[in-house]
Formats: structure tokens, C-alpha cells, sequence
């Protein structure tokens, strides 16, 4: 159990509700229960599954389905879009299929969020080169 569900399920217990794996049931207007995370839950099941995401993304690009590898990238940033390496992963991918415009944009989303990470900012130099334009 980590320390915010243990106090989560206290607060809850104190309120008159159920507690349940990190989170707690209320009522809703139809009667029925819905359950309410505690945020170290949620990060923790968004983390998750971003995580997945790459992983399935990183899959797909070994083996050069580029489209899937794509779309599991961007599955992945609409869970965590502050999370540079993702934006720097579908860049790659975007590299591969020659989309320079799409990998110049998420190269500069990867450089803006870790403008020291070395790999971001290559890869958006390289796809700017390939555009025929400077860095700004």
C-alpha cells in the first residue's frame, strides 16, 4: 500500500464510504457507485499506460510497421503529453517514412520540453535540414 492510498482510504472511512484498491465509491445521480482515484493512483495508472504505449510503439517500429508504431506513440503522448521522450520516439518513427514536416514538429515539442537531451535536438535539426530551413 503506498502512504496516499493508506490516508485516502482513512479520510474515506471518516466520510462513510467504501474504500477500494486507491480510490472510493460515492453516489451518483443514478444511484449507482462510481469510483473516485486518489491522484497518486491516477499518475500511477497513466504512467502505466504510456508506458505500455511506448512499449508497443517500440515493438511496431523493430519491426517497421511504421503507421502502428505511430499511433501507439501518440496513444502514449495523450497520456502523458510532457513526457519529451514520447514526442522524440514518434519523431523517429515520422523520420523513417520521410514525413519531415510531422517529424520537425514533434522533434521541436521533445526539444521544448528537454532542451538538453541531445537526441531531440538533432533529430530536429536533421528534419529541419531536410526541409530546406535553418534552426531558429
Amino acid at each position: 500500500k503506498h502512504l496516499a492510498q493508506a490516508s485516502c482510504a482513512a479520510r474515506i472511512a471518516s466520510l462513510g464510504f467504501a474504500s477500494r484498491s486507491g480510490g472510493f465509491f460515492g453516489g451518483t445521480s443514478a444511484g449507482r457507485m462510481a469510483i473516485w482515484p486518489c491522484s497518486f493512483c491516477q499518475r500511477r495508472a497513466t504512467s502505466g499506460a504510456a508506458e505500455e504505449h511506448r512499449r508497443q510503439g517500440n515493438d511496431h517500429y523493430r519491426r517497421g510497421e511504421l503507421d502502428d508504431a505511430i499511433a501507439a506513440y501518440s496513444k502514449a503522448i495523450s497520456t502523458k503529453p510532457k513526457e519529451g521522450g514520447l514526442w522524440l520516439h514518434r519523431s523517429i518513427a515520422y523520420r523513417q517514412k520521410e514525413d519531415w514536416d510531422q517529424a520537425e514538429r514533434d522533434a521541436a515539442r521533445a526539444v521544448e520540453l528537454q532542451p538538453q537531451n541531445e537526441k531531440a535536438v538533432y533529430g530536429r535539426a536533421l528534419a529541419l535540414n531536410k526541409l530546406g530551413r535553418t534552426p531558429e
